[in-house]
């Protein structure tokens, strides 16, 4: 018995390092697996920040590097290869980054090849592997970008070798008092309804705890033309503030704790729009895109052959895509279809593509394509019973199709107007003295200039930034107050408050420095000056850090809406602002041209809503308090009067 033992361990010995290779190799192969995805992963989301930061300033290629290198991870910006070009479209040829214009396309292109991490799978990658990834923007503007310096590489990680201090906790965010029933600022006078300026909240709220981890960024899922909800993830917690910066229009909510945040009830977006969202020093932006007109295709009847693609969007982005092809009641009789051949435009592929078809009425098929917005846009199907490339072929279902709509950006439209407008920040003057300590709000006067020679009648905004990188646009960074001036006449000047909320954080030097027509809404005769002198302050008295405040649960909400009039006339285009009991701006919008107004979704509460109006020199005004309830539809008819 003891030998048979003896035999049975040395087979197990045996046995195990027969397997022992299999097994090593199965564990390392899933660990560079692993790495290898997670390196593609990180180098296509640093081409994505790339791209994102080159359709706004396609000219700057070293902030376009700055801003790939900064989201690598792993990787050092050494290590890659990237390559900047700028084209007009698909199946174009490239253009010079000094000729790009509004409407072409900056395409960022990324290669690194990842050489494996042990000897064991060196056999298999002997030269490495080579991952490549490509995001592609069409180009928002051609105005001068900013000439970022390049930053310099990153040193390689040094292993921590302590344990790391926790952060003090985030300060109290406070809110920006809304504007006093007075006399609004004056301006020189013009036709166009709209306010004098209006003073946007300030975030909602602040996570009760903090911890050194870096908060995300705010992301805005794609924004249609005709939608009524803007959707994105952001910190969980932390409040949000939409602005739609054509119009005006801003709300705030909360961010969800799955890290989701979404604006219902909102004006139905127009097609070129810029919707901004903001809040815990991040912004995001994104265009409304033109939702494309539904081409008409054929209702399949019972019986016929035909194909179908299911879109996750309305339509798809410009240049290579993979999409699915789906065939439903195709012959299944006396001569099936064996062979599926499909054809591009009418065309077919180069090389052809063909794909063994095993008799069913139906069939999922993944087809790389080339979609162009000039269009046309048609994927069809062919069905053959012994297909032979060379030979005999016998068409059994012919050719049928189906359109894929393509993405058309909407170009912004360019004035040539003979005399232009000119804003310029002409006063921007911290009002408190003497100046207050750390986490304390700090008041500003601003004033805006019109030195051109022609009228801005429509409304444009005023950004206050504090501690602002101006190797950054401003447009990129994060505003601490902005107001929504509506129009200012030629030679006119405009004065304003504003603030910094929360104040900052650290005794020492700081500066503030305001932006005028920041998303560059006025066509104007000189577009480099819409900067103010940066203010240098520096604060001696150190405050103790605020209780943070804690986080509130969404409760239920209601509808809020009514007629604003003057005298017993119904009154159009008159801008609306609701604030809550702590004097928050909660919503804002405009009545239609009817003088009918609404807002959706709103937190049950006592609140205040305001009316205003300005025809030529005479402002007209409602202040009128409202309770929100969740039992119905609250209305609030305002009754404006001349000031």
């Amino acid at each position: 018995m003891t030998g048979v033992r003896r035999r049975l361990l040395g087979q197990g010995l045996v046995e195990f390092a027969l397997l022992l290779p299999l097994l090593m190799l199965i564990l390392v192969g899933t660990i560079e697996f692993g790495r290898v995805m997670f390196i593609y992963v990180n180098i296509a989301n640093a081409a994505r920040e790339g791209a994102r930061y080159g359709m706004v300033n396609p000219k700057d290629q070293n902030g376009i590097i700055n801003n790939v290198t900064e989201t690598l991870q792993m990787v050092t910006s050494n290590d890659i290869t990237m390559n900047i070009t700028y084209d007009k479209g698909p199946d174009t040829t490239t253009v010079p980054a000094s000729a790009v214009a509004a409407g072409d396309r900056v395409i960022i292109t990324i290669e690194y090849t990842v050489q494996p991490i042990t000897p064991l799978m060196q056999p298999f990658m002997p030269g490495g592997m080579l991952l490549r990834t490509e995001n592609r923007r069409t180009i928002q503007t051609s105005r001068a970008d900013a000439a970022s310096t390049l930053a310099a590489p990153a040193p390689p990680p040094i292993p921590p070798t302590h344990t790391a201090t926790p952060a003090p906790s985030n300060v109290t965010r406070t809110s920006t008092p809304r504007p006093s029933a007075t006399v609004p600022n004056t301006m020189t006078s013009t036709n166009t309804p709209g306010p004098t300026s209006t003073l946007s909240p300030s975030p909602t709220s602040v996570p009760a705890t903090a911890t050194a981890t870096p908060l995300p960024g705010i992301d805005i899922d794609a924004i249609w033309a005709e939608d009524t909800v803007v959707t994105g993830h952001a910190a969980a917690g932390y409040g949000v503030t939409l602005r739609v910066v054509q119009t005006g229009f801003q709300r705030s909510v909360a961010v969800g704790a799955d890290g989701r945040f979404s604006f219902s009830g909102l004006p139905e977006m127009v097609a070129g729009y810029t919707v901004v969202v903001q809040g815990y020093g991040q912004q995001a932006f994104e265009i409304v895109r033109e939702r494309p007109t539904p081409t008409p295709s054929l209702t399949p009847t019972p019986g016929n052959p035909y194909v179908f693609v299911n879109l996750s969007a309305p339509c798809l982005e410009p240049g290579v895509q993979t999409v699915t092809v789906s065939g439903r009641q195709w012959p299944v009789g006396g001569n099936p279809v064996e062979t599926v051949r499909f054809l591009w435009n009418g065309q077919p592929f180069s090389p052809e593509k063909t794909v063994y078809h095993n008799g069913t009425a139906s069939f999922d098929v993944q087809v790389q394509v080339n979609l162009t917005v000039a269009g046309p846009n048609r994927i069809g199907a062919e069905g053959y019973y012994h297909w032979n490339k060379g030979g005999s072929q016998r068409l059994v279902q012919p050719l049928v199709e189906a359109v894929i709509p393509v993405c058309n950006a909407t170009p912004t439209p360019t004035a040539t107007p003979t005399s232009l407008p000119d804003l310029v920040i002409s006063n921007l003057v911290v009002t408190d003295d003497p100046l207050p300590g750390t986490y304390e709000r700090i008041r500003l006067v601003a004033s805006v200039h019109n030195a051109g020679v022609a009228d801005v009648t429509s409304l444009f905004w005023v950004d206050l930034f504090a501690d602002a990188d101006l190797g950054v646009p401003l447009a990129q960074q994060a505003s601490v107050d902005y107001v929504a001036v509506g129009a200012l006449g030629a030679g006119s000047t405009i004065s304003f408050t504003m603030y910094v909320p929360t104040g900052f954080e650290a005794v020492g030097a700081h500066t503030l420095v305001a932006m005028v027509d920041t998303w560059n809404q006025v066509f104007e005769r000189d577009e480099d000056n819409n900067l103010s002198t940066v203010q240098a302050i520096t604060l001696s008295v150190a405050n103790s850090t605020p209780t943070p405040t804690p986080i509130v649960t969404p409760g239920p909400t209601g509808d809020l809406g009514g007629i604003t009039s003057i005298g017993a006339l119904p009154q159009g285009f008159v801008m609306l602002y609701l604030y809550d009991d702590e004097d928050r701006l909660v919503a804002s919008g405009r009545s239609d041209g009817d003088g009918l107004y609404e807002m959706a979704d709103i937190p049950v509460g006592d609140y205040v809503i305001m009316g205003q109006l300005r025809l030529g020199n005479v402002v007209y005004l409602a202040v009128q308090p409202v309770i929100v309830t969740d039992s119905g539809y609250t209305v609030a008819n305002l009754y404006l009067s001349e000031l």
